[in-house]
């Protein structure tokens, strides 16, 4: 029997029904319309637009086009795990884990540990009486508080020594001390003394040492090169020797410290030298070589005698006595002078055999006495071992007249 084609389209979607499909979808006409692939299939699309049939409110189409009974999650009395329909009923902690019967249960973390918490309620470990457990769970030796002669702060364990009163405070070297007492009395600002502050100054304000609120200084350096500007600073230094004057000036100060003569290096002087003596290079006064008897720096001196001549007059009473005439001779010892005096030069007859109260006599006594008189000269004439004296050498007795001064 021969079956046309346009019959198969006719009966293919009655023997799909038959099969408990469900396409009514009318096949579209002509030699390229789509051929729906229902072959196997319950369910699910056709291909073509349309289905190949449904499944009941208690199934669900799979992926092959079969109605599957619908799956109910079990996880009643359940934290975590599957809930038997490929899904899960639910998940725990980092520090969890999911058991069999679905519960999340601790997982105690003592890796490495001796003692403290596991992180689950639980410890690592126990320690001996004579340790204790440090943060990283190590058993260590039990510290040892360190309070002596301390009545407060930490003993180094972690504990403390004690605890003051109220009042006072503990110091640093762990003893109950005064509370700081503020020290502000007639201060407006800086530091109180006990770290804290009596006040600030407004702007432009500043504090003083004093703990005042003053107005900025201001420098005070017109006219001035150097010197302080009157606000703890300085108006600028000299250099090359120069000292700043109390002017504000930069001037040159006279050095003569230690200095007898020469330069003072300010072009003036620090002194001159005595005669015969000259100025070193240290400022020191040299005496220089100037006798052949005497040291540096001191002449050959004599002393020259004054004999005065004496005359015998009448007083107004008639009585006669010696006065002085002027002047008889100068002579370089008191030898000399004297016997000048004896040989009547004073113009009195000398006869030492008279009384002494005759006035020739007392003529003669007075110039002789005369002759303690002198005035120091220099000499003129010096040679090796003396000077000379109108020509000769002075000696006086044994001893060769040359006073070095």
């Amino acid at each position: 029997m021969t079956i046309s084609v346009r019959t198969l389209l006719i009966a293919l979607p009655l023997l799909a029904a038959a099969c408990g499909g469900a396409n009514t979808t009318p096949p579209p006409a002509g030699a390229d319309a789509c051929r729906p692939l229902c072959s196997g299939k319950r369910c699910g699309s056709d291909g073509c637009g349309g289905v190949c049939g449904t499944c009941a409110a208690t199934a669900t189409c799979s992926e092959e086009g079969r109605c599957v009974p619908n799956c109910v999650p079990s996880c009643a009395g359940k934290q975590c795990g599957t809930d038997g329909c490929g899904g899960s009923c639910g998940k725990c902690g980092e520090s969890e884990t999911c058991s069999a019967a679905g519960a999340c249960e601790c997982v105690p973390a003592c890796g490495g540990k001796q003692c403290g918490p596991d992180g689950c309620g639980g410890a690592c470990g126990a320690c001996s009486t004579s340790e204790q457990c440090s943060a990283a769970g190590a058993c260590e030796p039990k510290c040892q508080p360190a309070c002596g002669g301390k009545e407060c702060g930490a003993d180094g364990c972690g504990g403390q020594c004690g605890k003051c009163a109220t009042g006072s405070a503990c110091s640093d070297r762990g003893l109950c001390e005064l509370a700081c007492q503020p020290a502000c009395n007639g201060r407006q600002c800086g530091p109180d003394g006990c770290g804290g502050e009596c006040g600030r100054c407004t702007a432009p304000g500043i504090c003083s040492a004093a703990g005042l609120c003053e107005m900025p200084c201001e420098p005070a350096c017109s006219g001035r090169t150097c010197g302080p500007d009157g606000c703890g600073g300085s108006c600028g230094s000299c250099g090359g020797g120069l000292t700043c004057s109390a002017a504000g000036a930069c001037a040159c100060v006279p050095e003569c410290s230690g200095r007898r003569c020469g330069s003072d290096g300010c072009g003036g002087s620090c002194g001159a030298c005595p005669t015969n003596y000259a100025c070193d290079a240290a400022g020191a006064c040299v005496g220089q070589q100037i006798s052949v008897n005497c040291p540096p720096g001191q002449a050959c001196m004599l002393h020259e005698y004054t004999a005065w001549e004496y005359a015998c007059a009448q007083d107004a009473a008639g009585t006669l006595r010696c006065q002085v005439n002027g002047v008889l001779g100068r002579f370089p010892n008191q030898w000399s002078c004297k016997n000048a005096c004896r040989l009547g030069e004073s113009r009195c007859a000398v006869d030492e055999t008279l009384p002494s109260n005759d006035p020739v006599v007392g003529a003669c006594l007075t110039c002789m006495a005369s002759c303690s008189q002198y005035e120091t000269i220099a000499c003129t004439v010096e040679v090796q071992g003396g000077c000379l004296y109108d020509g000769q050498l002075v000696v006086d007795g044994e001893t060769v007249v040359c006073l070095c001064q």
